[in-house]
């Protein structure tokens, strides 16, 4: 069987600071961080802070935050990540 693992996303990778690549409106912050076996995320969001928990399943990453609806992601590559917002549009953000 042929390994895959140069295209695998690991926790480790995902870890750290992401914002939007351009300066489109929402601003968008995430930061993602590990305590113990856990990834807890923080968003800023025009201008609102969120405190959650975020769970990786292969290149897919759910955010969630208590009262708010979940906020998913798919990763294009260790440093792109496409974002959506509820039903709005994906929006891009790139690991600073």
């Amino acid at each position: 069987m042929a390994s895959c693992a140069d295209s695998s996303i690991l926790v480790d990778d995902v870890l750290g600071e992401w914002e939007k690549e351009d300066n489109s409106l929402p601003p968008i912050h995430i930061v993602l961080s590990r305590d113990g076996t856990r990834i807890l995320a923080r968003i800023r969001l025009s201008g609102v802070h969120l405190n959650g928990m975020a769970t990786l399943d292969g290149n897919q990453l759910l955010m969630r935050f208590d009262g708010r609806e979940e906020i998913t992601g798919t990763f294009s590559s260790r440093n792109l990540l496409n974002l959506r917002l509820g039903e709005r549009d994906v929006l891009l953000v790139k690991r600073r």
